[in-house]
Parts: structure tokens; sequence; C-alpha cells
């Protein structure tokens, strides 16, 4: 919780060491003006952030989108690497289940273009862009973990 509600709930707080994290308030803003180009954004604390880039990912496939490569470590259900690059390996991961035609990446009425492995592929260049977006603008690197629905 925040000091000044914990100084609510407990009036006689003592706080030791106070920092100043105003820095940390700056740079987390100006990543989040980056963020917020690709999708709306959702803050968790100063250093975490959610985006759903659906839409983003829908427009790309409704153009045709050629991403058939994925950026980063994708794993499969029995934890084999499938494709690497420099990124760590918690980047990218499939979740049991998302082979293509099953599990939680099939939408019924989608064609194999809204298939999970191609939405993950599709999202995955979306990760990249915001990666690089970020380390251009800001200088700050980032870690970016994908899902598909």
């Amino acid at each position: 919780m925040g000091i000044q509600e914990a100084k609510r709930r407990c009036p006689a707080l003592v706080l030791v060491s106070g920092e100043d994290l105003t820095p940390y308030r700056r740079a987390s803003k100006e990543i989040g003006s980056v963020l917020r180009r690709f999708a709306p954004v959702q803050r968790l604390g100063l250093d975490e952030s959610w985006l759903d880039v659906s839409a983003l990912v829908e427009a790309r496939l409704g153009r045709g989108a050629a991403d058939t490569e994925f950026f980063g470590h994708v794993y499969d259900p029995g934890g084999a690497m499938q494709a690497a690059s420099r990124h760590r390996p918690q980047d990218l991961r499939m979740v049991p289940g998302a082979g293509p035609g099953e599990g939680p990446g099939r939408r019924k009425g989608k064609g194999e273009a809204g298939s999970g492995p191609r939405r993950f592929a599709v999202g995955s260049a979306v990760a990249e862009e915001i990666r690089r977006a970020l380390r251009r603008e800001t200088g700050f690197t980032a870690s970016v973990g994908v899902s598909y629905w």
C-alpha cells in the first residue's frame, strides 16, 4: 500500500528510510507514453504494465500480415525450445493446448489466419516493436510477455 494509506491506517507509523521515487515515477510515465501508442495501458505499480494488443493483431491479420517468424524464445508444451533469439528464455512460451486448431488460441468462426500460433507470431512481432521503441526512445530495456486468447 502507499505511504499515505499506511499513515492513515496507522497514525503512529514511523518511516525509517524513505526514498525519493521521483526519478522512478518520471521513468514510468515516459515508458507509459511510449506504450500508449500501441494499445491502452493498464499499469501495475511503477514498473509493470499490461497492454491488450488484440485489436492491433487482428488488424494485421486482416491485412494479411506476413508475421510468421517468432521473436524471442518459444517453448512447446513439453518445454523444448522451438525458436530462439537474443531475448531471455522467459520472453515467449507456448502453453499446453495451444497447438494449431486446439486450445484457447482457436476462435470459433475464425479461419486458420486467426489460429493461436499465427496470432502468437504476430503478437511476438508487436512485442519486439514495443521493446525496440522503448529502447530507442527512452533508453530502457523491457521484457515483454505475449499471450493470445
